[in-house]
């Protein structure tokens, strides 16, 4: 995705990616929001929204969010 500012986005936030659990358990889902604490989360396949704490998810997800929080 191009951005505004012309530089190269190689991550679209709002893509469907799998999104997984400290405990190891996935889920494929969107990105539809986040704060400082959570995140809030479109359920592929149910289109359900789903707000998950950060402290829930893998260190790998925590960083995502954090890069893509707006």
């Amino acid at each position: 995705m191009l951005a505004a500012t012309g530089i190269l986005s190689a991550v679209d936030p709002g893509a469907v990616r799998d999104w997984s659990s400290g405990d190891g358990k996935v889920i494929k889902a969107t990105m539809i929001a986040a704060t400082a604490d959570s995140v809030t989360l479109k359920v592929s396949g149910t289109g359900k929204p789903v707000k998950v704490p950060l402290s829930r998810l893998s260190e790998a997800d925590r960083a995502f969010v954090a890069e893509h929080r707006a």
